[in-house]
Formats: structure tokens, C-alpha cells, sequence
């Protein structure tokens, strides 16, 4: 069933989806090219974040157009907190693609190297965390009063890409990274179970004290 509802956010936005893993692409050729020495952490980390906010936005365009929709799937068999469940797996997606184009693409670009496992995961964790605000707040207030927000994130993130790479940069994971194996992977995974447990609790009180119409 909540494959169903995971199905229906995809189709929604499909092609903005395909055209934000296209801009993600040329993106990371682009910082690649014009900055070579940047780390690769940092690159896919801003990919995953500009990604995010292009899907973030898209998809809550579709449902602000489509309000009725919402109360008829709740009408439906379907619960709501089927649909919030359904709406944080399927922003696992972008993640997902995000990491494998990363990788593909760094694997055919000269000069460049595949992210390690390790950091690839930390990459994930930060998505995730902020991933974790972003949902109960687009939840609380809606389209119309976060479109700003998101607008303007996507505008800064694309005019000083290099700006925002070098403050990305200042957070430095090698600490983390030569922790042993088993310790750090466990911080990491109560990091992100721990964040994605409370944004999905808030959400889910939000979403359920909504008046749908």
C-alpha cells in the first residue's frame, strides 16, 4: 500500500526529477572542472542538497495544485500516516541517485576517484538530518509560506556554489573517519535513525491536526 503512494510522488514529479539528476550531473562536471582540488565529499554533499531542494520544491508545487487530492487518498484506504511514511522513502530516492550518479560519473571523469563507502554514509547522514527539518516545517506551514525558503536556498546554493562548498568544507570528518570501523558506522546510524524517528513523530502530529478540505 505504501509502495502505492510512494509510486504516485515519483509520477508526479518524474520528469523534474529526471532533469534535477541531469542538472546534478553537469553540476558535478562542472565543479570537477573549474575546481579540482575541492574533495569529492564536498561535491556530492552539495549535489544531494541542490537536488534536494529542486525535488523538495517540485513535488510541493504538485501537491499545492492538487489539494483535493490529498483529502481523497485520505477518504481512500489509505491512512495518513501511510501517506507520511510513504513521503520520507520516497526522498530517500534522490539520495540514492544521487550517490550512484556521483560514483558512476567519477569513476568515467579523468582525475577524479569514487567517495569512500564511509563517506558516502556521513553524506547520507547530513541529507537526512536536514532532510528531517525541512518535512515537519513544510508540513506546519505549507506551499505558499516555505516556497520562499526554498526559492531562495536554491538561488544561493546555484550563485555561489563555491562560497557554499568552502563553508561546507570548514566541517572537517577526518575525526570521525579514523575512529574504528564499528564505532563510527553506529554513531552515524543512531544519527540518522534519531533524527528521522523525531521529524517523523512532529510530522505525523502535524499532518494528523490538519483540517483537509
Amino acid at each position: 500500500m505504501i509502495l502505492h503512494l510512494i509510486k504516485k510522488d515519483y509520477y508526479m514529479i518524474r520528469l523534474y526529477f529526471i532533469v534535477s539528476l541531469a542538472i546534478a550531473a553537469l553540476i558535478q562536471v562542472l565543479i570537477h572542472t573549474v575546481f579540482p582540488d575541492l574533495p569529492g565529499t564536498i561535491v556530492l554533499l552539495y549535489i544531494v542538497i541542490m537536488v534536494y531542494l529542486l525535488v523538495c520544491q517540485n513535488l510541493s508545487l504538485k501537491e499545492f495544485k492538487f489539494e483535493k487530492a490529498e483529502s481523497l487518498l485520505c477518504s481512500a484506504p489509505y491512512m495518513r500516516c501511510d501517506l507520511v511514511v510513504a513521503r520520507y522513502l520516497f526522498l530517500m530516492l534522490p539520495l540514492i541517485c544521487c550517490i550512484i550518479l556521483y560514483q558512476t560519473i567519477a569513476l568515467i571523469l579523468p582525475g577524479t576517484a569514487p567517495v569512500s563507502l564511509f563517506h558516502c554514509f556521513l553524506v547520507t547522514a547530513i541529507a537526512l538530518v536536514l532532510l528531517s527539518i525541512y518535512i515537519p516545517i513544510q508540513y506546519k506551514f505549507g506551499y505558499a509560506k516555505t516556497k520562499f525558503i526554498l526559492t531562495g536556498m536554491i538561488l544561493i546554493i546555484a550563485l555561489i556554489p563555491k562560497e557554499i562548498a568552502g563553508l561546507i568544507q570548514s566541517f572537517n570528518p577526518e575525526k570521525l573517519s579514523a575512529m574504528p570501523v564499528f564505532p563510527k558506522y553506529l554513531l552515524v546510524t543512531v544519527l540518522i535513525s534519531a533524527a528521522m524517528g523525531i521529524s517523523i513523530f512532529f510530522s505525523l502530529q502535524i499532518y494528523n491536526s490538519r483540517e483537509l478540505e
